[in-house]
């Protein structure tokens, strides 16, 4: 398996490079926006930063998808299949490997974003009387409706904890549904049709199960507690993660014709 994480980075190493001289690009506006005394660079750097963690992230994730999908569509389907490791540890190997894809980008823009925001707060230093008059003002509208600022940090990390096991789940379905309509149609326009079918399918399943399995949304008075209500949420994606991607591999191995 770590063979192929490691084939797999090499394969895309020049995308990584380019996606991370973007992220470099991004944050040298903030320090170039501080030498030139021009806070417009400085919050540029840091909206852009934001929308560019979110984008890296979920390109990350459907490029290993659409990759898996062209490689069962042509020649290098068979290519895979002539790697002498099993078609579960291919496929886990795959999966790993878009995940630490993600992360890592994901991780890499964070730090920027979080050493851009922190030059565009230390700009503000002199107008500390209004950002203290701004959060105060915060703190009174969340206590208006009985919210506390420790209550929407937990809450927002068990919500981003979900969110997160679901986008999890989301590359295991798209794993599956490909390999679906390869082993029902080998050729033809209609595989990627067949596809979105079995993908909206497992989605609506994954609905049903969470409608009944997992506990409503509620408020959490510490990161320890919201972090104890997601776990069965995060187990319950887990699971169906790694089912979904065996059952790719039990079907590359025996239906699927390359």
């Amino acid at each position: 398996m770590l063979t192929i994480i490691k084939y797999e980075f090499r394969k895309n190493r020049t995308s990584l490079l380019v996606m991370l001289l973007v992220a470099a690009g991004l944050f040298l506006l903030a320090p170039f926006g501080k030498a030139l005394g021009k806070e417009s660079l400085l919050a540029l750097s840091t909206i852009f930063l934001f929308l560019y963690a979110l984008a890296a992230f979920f390109y990350a994730l459907t490029r290993g998808i659409s990759a898996y999908s062209s490689e069962l569509r042509g020649r290098t389907g068979y290519l895979l299949m002539m790697v002498p490791r099993s078609t579960m540890s291919i496929l886990f190997g795959k999966l790993l490997f878009s995940l630490a894809f993600a992360a890592l980008m994901l991780a890499v823009t964070a730090l920027a974003l979080g050493a851009s925001a922190t030059m565009a707060f230390a700009e503000m230093v002199e107008q500390t009387q209004q950002i203290e008059g701004f959060l105060n003002l915060i703190r009174y509208g969340l206590a208006q409706i009985g919210l506390s600022p420790a209550q929407l940090a937990a809450t927002a990390l068990c919500a981003a904890v979900e969110i997160l096991g679901s986008i999890l789940v989301i590359v295991g379905f798209s794993y599956l549904s490909v390999t679906l309509s390869a082993t029902l149609l080998r050729e033809g326009k209609l595989r990627g049709l067949v596809s979105a079918l079995f993908f909206l399918a497992l989605f609506a399943l994954l609905a049903w199960l969470e409608n009944r399995i997992l506990p409503e949304v509620e408020l959490y008075a510490s990161y320890e507690e919201a972090l104890l209500a997601s776990l069965p949420a995060s187990l319950l994606h887990i699971i169906l993660t790694c089912a979904c991607t065996a059952a790719s591999a039990v079907l590359l191995q025996k239906k699927v014709s390359l």
